[in-house]
């Protein structure tokens, strides 16, 4: 399954993203100079993000030349005397290094080998199993563009919109770090002024940013900058109160081990939860050192940076790493570590759960209706109910797109999952209403079961999805256990979906024809094109096996506007010859419907063809119509005025109202075959079928019945002013061919059965 060998090995990369991300996080706090957090960052990034080369190139401030900082992984030995320039017209700075240092933009290369930025590279990244790589800018605390992280890959194409943000994400968090190491440099720095000079202690201390204090032995406050006054929220004339009040929250649990790192050493950095003015609590930043001035007094200095922001910002990050950002739910990432989890336990005590897969029913067609935005709000409405059908001890995540796992941890029995989904497809099916719009979903779930369904995350996942296609195979709406043989049903359905593809290209889809009969005169009064597919392997696929699955995936426009095509062509054929006068009848999908250039496909066809218009009928099924009334109406009210004839298909098997139609320019309703089964014994289809023939009439439709097999069917329909039938009463499908000799023995004037 390659489609799903490629879900799982992009889940997998971002995983590991992810995981890198976090680790760097960990070294950013954890390093204690510049190399150790570049040498750090280059390992996780190798053995975290299973990269194959990760390194850092620096520019040397003094001199402007660019050096190897810090390097590990697979091939590190090409990086001796390697030269990188900052010059765009020296080939050493073409490169992606040069150009990302010089235009402090990532420089993504998806294909090393053929790509002319790195042709310097191809022999030895072939060497090395190099495939991709990136070089991602590193910038100091002012923005300034000070080294580039660079990272090889094994993998071609590896950087979608997700990876390219994760990779943005981390090199942002080391160079975050590396701001940290400049803003040590800078308060060094800050201490020698103060020793060397008031004058220039004062004018450095006024331009900072950070909030910087002086205070004697006693903790009063000698002097104060304005950022202090600023960050502590008061005014200068109370700054000895602030400090009488206490700068720091005395609550905080890591405040005895700064007081003890100052006496043991004479100062102190680190964070500490500070106190403002009006007693709001705040994370800062907090360095302090002790000096002694030329008179021989000691002094503290305190150089305080308000993060709280920083820290929100970081919280945010974290949360979002394991977290959907549209509907806030748990994300896979969140939803794998705590099913692994589940999982121990279940094994450990001997219980089971169930993980249940649901996908919300033609999803896309809210999007491609309503639009995106209100589509996020149909998926932060279901998020919103779902959650509320599951126990706080349950998972609801959402994996991406419209689907959704539910984990149901800690239960006795499979049968106890039942409950859960049924309420979970109650609620989905209250209306919905994004906007102006009133609309209904459904929803398709598919549960697999610890631990006959599977014993790992991979297999629950895994066979979930499969019972998760199964249900919607039979009919959606509905829940469905797993069972070993669902994989290979799903196998087969993706299989089929492939063929579906190549089938197009391969030209094994083929039209029959059906023809349709006057019930009056007895004759031939137009056909319907009625699309085929002759497998290779499976032989001849019906339309109903294939045309679903057309639907969802996209197919159904180029297999649709193949059927008008070669549909006028064979109609505009047997016109020529004289053998028909009627129409040709081709069903349209709602998809086709949708398209902007649906009207203009009509006539460039009818063009091409040579097809009068005329002789062209468009069919669309009675739900299509009734589910999008206004979009219908709009579109066919721009067709030829003199022109394509249009038809209702399946009519009788909803709710429409007939004066709803009215508005609509149709000539012909077909009812359903469903209905004709069983004339004209089966009173109420009898019933039924009268009403929409009677009512027909006096609005000026039309009117065809669809599978008509019986000559009691034909002569009870006929009885009820029924204008015309369709069935193998009189001919079933046959090929172009078959229905040209058709024609020809029907232009014989031969009586067909009234």
């Amino acid at each position: 399954m390659p489609e799903l060998d490629d879900i799982h090995a992009k889940i997998h990369r971002l995983s590991r993203l992810y995981l890198t991300l976090s680790r760097c996080n960990g070294a950013v706090l954890e390093a204690t100079s510049e190399s150790d957090l570049l040498a750090a960052a280059c390992q996780i990034a190798v053995e975290a993000g299973e990269l194959a080369l990760a390194w850092v190139a620096m520019i040397d401030p003094q001199t402007g030349t660019v050096r190897v900082a810090e390097h590990f992984g697979r091939g590190v030995e090409c990086l001796e005397g390697m030269q990188v320039s900052l010059d765009a017209e020296d080939p050493r700075g073409r490169g992606p290094t040069g150009t990302a240092l010089r235009e402090g933009h990532p420089v993504w290369c998806d294909d090393i080998m053929q790509d002319p930025q790195t042709a310097q590279w191809h022999a030895i990244g072939k060497g090395f199993g190099w495939s991709a790589s990136a070089a991602l800018p590193l910038t100091n605390s002012e923005g300034r563009v000070i080294g580039a992280l660079n990272l090889y890959l094994t993998q071609q194409n590896p950087f979608d919109e997700e990876t390219r943000e994760l990779l943005g994400k981390i090199a942002t968090v080391i160079s975050y770090g590396l701001g940290r190491f400049t803003q040590e440099a800078a308060r060094q720095q800050a201490e020698d002024l103060l020793r060397e000079s008031e004058d220039r202690y004062r004018k450095l201390v006024e331009n900072s940013h950070d909030a910087i204090l002086l205070t004697a032995p006693d903790g009063r406050i000698l002097s104060a900058n304005h950022a202090a006054c600023r960050i502590f929220r008061c005014a200068e004339s109370d700054i000895q109160r602030l400090g009488r009040n206490g700068l720091v929250d005395t609550n905080d649990p890591r405040l005895a081990a700064a007081i003890e790192e100052r006496k043991r050493t004479g100062s102190f950095s680190g964070e500490l939860t500070m106190v403002r003015y009006n007693g709001e609590h705040f994370t800062a930043e907090l360095s302090t050192s002790v000096f002694e001035t030329h008179n021989g007094e000691l002094r503290t200095s305190m150089l305080i940076r308000d993060i709280s922001e920083r820290k929100r910002n970081e919280a945010r990050l974290a949360y979002l790493a394991q977290h959907d950002a549209l509907t806030e739910l748990p994300n896979r990432l969140l939803l794998g570590d705590r099913l692994e989890q589940a999982i121990a336990q279940a094994k450990r005590l001997g219980k089971s759960l169930a993980l249940m897969f649901l996908d919300l029913d033609r999803f896309k067609q809210v999007n491609d209706l309503m639009g995106h935005d209100l589509g996020d709000q149909v998926l932060r409405e279901a998020a919103q109910r779902l959650k509320a059908c599951v126990r706080a001890s349950d998972t609801l995540s959402r994996q991406g797109g419209d689907e959704f796992l539910i984990l149901l941890p800690d239960i006795a029995s499979p049968e106890e999952a039942i409950p859960v989904a049924r309420k979970l497809l109650e609620t989905l099916a209250k209306p919905f209403s994004p906007g102006d719009e009133e609309m209904v979903l459904s929803g398709s779930i598919g549960i697999a079961c610890y631990p006959e369904d599977g014993r790992d995350t991979d297999a629950l996942i895994r066979n979930a999805d499969a019972a998760m296609y199964v249900a919607k195979d039979l009919g959606r709406n509905r829940y469905q256990f797993y069972s070993p043989e669902m994989n290979e049903r799903l196998q087969q359905h993706l299989s089929l979906e492939a063929d579906l593809r190549r089938a197009i290209e391969g030209n094994q889809l083929f039209l029959a024809y059906q023809p349709q009969f006057d019930f009056t005169q007895r004759r031939v009064i137009g056909l319907e094109a009625l699309a085929r597919w002759q497998h290779p392997t499976l032989g001849l696929v019906l339309p109903e096996q294939f045309i679903p699955m057309a639907e969802e995936n996209g197919l159904i426009e180029p297999i649709g506007a193949w059927v008008l095509e070669t549909a006028c062509r064979q109609q505009a054929a047997w016109v020529a010859e004289g053998l028909t006068d009627g129409s040709m009848s081709v069903n349209v999908s709602l998809q086709q419907l949708r398209q902007p250039d649906f009207i203009e496909l009509v006539t460039d066809t009818l063009s091409r063809s040579g097809l009068p218009a005329r002789h062209l009928e468009l069919e669309l099924t009675e739900s299509v119509v009734m589910q999008e009334l206004d979009r219908v109406m709009q579109t066919l009210e721009t067709l030829p005025s003199s022109a394509v004839r249009l038809s209702i298909d399946d009519f009788g098997t909803g709710y429409s109202n007939l004066s709803h139609l009215k508005k609509l320019p149709i000539h012909r309703l077909k009812i359903d075959h469903s209905l004709i089964r069983g004339l004209p014994l089966d009173q109420e289809n009898a019933a039924i079928a009268g009403a929409i023939i009677s009512m027909s009439k006096r609005l000026g439709f039309e009117v065809l019945a669809e599978g008509v097999e019986t000559q009691e069917q034909a002569s009870y329909l006929h009885s009820l002013e029924c204008d015309a039938g369709q069935g193998y009463l009189f001919a079933g499908p046959m090929s172009a061919q078959d229905c040209t000799d058709f024609l020809r023995d029907q232009a014989g004037a031969r009586p067909v059965p009234s």
